[in-house]
């Protein structure tokens, strides 16, 4: 596993983001996977608090969810298909049968039907074939103008054209306009080696750990003063060798 903290510029403005991104080589079912806190779906925890139940070495806030907990979209955790969505949402999974990545549009029935050991649903396609697919992605989801072009902490999963998963945090501040639109996002990720690539939950949710601790600067409440956002599922790499 290679990480790397970034130093980026916010193009829009004169603030210069802090990045923090991942790459892991060889993933299987045993190093990746998507970590709920204890109690599952209706529940919410810190990102670092999962991370360590879960023995996770390196971990992120992963997908979406209301503010009573309830997990939203698709999501199966360790071979367990949690819950389906109708709503046509990108999805990043791994498949049990070999290991492959499986990111795009999945309907209930296929959850099910192409076996997941884990997958999660983000809000926005980012990169597709080494392209951005953002502006397709946006007419696809119905995704509002105010979520992508709001300038904000993002998170994001994908993998390099190799087959080395990726992880993607960049910190920001909402009261200030601090972090980047989804196109900026897009753009950065794909300056990073992203082939496919899936936006997951951001603002004040983006929470990059490392070895159990926070290495990046949360903002939970949107404002400057820097904590942790309780959140329900987690990105998990564990039992990386390499």
């Amino acid at each position: 596993m290679e990480t790397k903290h970034l130093r980026v510029p916010q193009n829009k403005y004169s603030y210069e983001l802090d990045a923090y991104f991942a790459s892991i080589t060889g993933v299987n079912s045993s190093t990746f996977g998507i970590g709920l806190p204890v109690g599952g779906c209706g529940n919410r925890a810190t990102t670092s608090a999962t991370a360590n139940e879960n023995h996770c070495k390196y971990a992120t806030n992963a997908g979406f969810f209301t503010n009573d907990g309830d997990c939203l979209g698709n999501l199966v955790v360790n071979n367990k298909v949690v819950q389906t969505s109708p709503h046509l949402n990108a999805n990043f999974g791994l498949r049990k049968s070999d290991g492959a990545f499986v990111l795009g549009y999945i309907n209930s029935t296929n959850v099910t039907t192409i076996g997941f050991s884990s997958l999660v649903s983000g809000v926005g396609w980012l990169v597709k074939d080494g392209r951005s697919f953002i502006q397709e992605s946006i007419i696809l989801e119905q995704i509002s103008n105010g979520f992508v072009t709001e300038f904000a902490p993002r998170t994001a999963i994908g993998h390099d054209k190799q087959g080395r998963l990726l992880l993607l945090q960049v910190d920001g501040e909402e009261d200030i306009r601090k972090g980047m639109d989804l196109y900026q996002f897009t753009d950065l990720f794909i300056s990073l080696g992203a082939w496919n690539a899936v936006n997951l939950d951001g603002g004040g949710s983006s929470t990059s750990v490392e070895d159990g601790k926070v290495i990046n600067n949360p903002t939970c409440n949107d404002t400057p003063v820097i904590c942790e956002r309780p959140v329900t599922t987690i990105t998990c790499i564990k039992n990386v060798n390499n």
